[in-house]
């Protein structure tokens, strides 16, 4: 199934949707359906997926359009925080989505187990944007 990005007015789907205001809420809820309406957020792998659509969403409303090379460019030296706060930066340089990384394991004893069997994901280690951020030699051929 292709996820729309929702516009308050109404549904429309990429690509030649008419600008915003675009509404991330919306196009969380299409990705990631919790089990009841009692559960947040369960799965925590979507976690990098709902950031990038959140960062997309905000391109589109900065640039005004989805134009691919508006939306670039409205991306470049975005900042913002994943959806546990961890600072997420889009380099301009390479356009390189700089953020956190998770590592979990799958195992018992957890506050949300996944799809009701009892296990779900434990963070063990996180690496911050910071520490995980490496000089770039990249150079990119920017458009005219």
């Amino acid at each position: 199934m292709r996820p729309e990005i929702t516009q308050s007015t109404g549904a429309r789907q990429l690509p030649g949707a008419a600008p915003g205001p675009w509404q991330r809420g919306i196009v969380k809820k299409t990705l990631i359906k919790p089990a009841s309406e009692t559960h947040q957020l369960t799965d925590f792998s979507a976690l990098n997926f709902v950031t990038m659509i959140d960062m997309l969403t905000d391109a589109i409303n900065k640039a005004g359009s989805t134009d691919p090379l508006k939306v670039a460019l409205a991306l470049e030296d975005m900042h913002g925080k994943d959806l546990v706060g961890q600072d997420v930066i889009m380099r301009k340089d390479d356009h390189q989505l700089l953020m956190s990384y998770y590592a979990g394991i799958f195992s018992k004893g957890v506050k949300y187990d996944s799809e009701h069997t009892g296990f779900g994901w434990k963070n063990y280690m996180t690496a911050s944007t910071a520490d995980l951020t490496l000089p770039t030699i990249c150079k990119m051929k920017r458009p005219e």
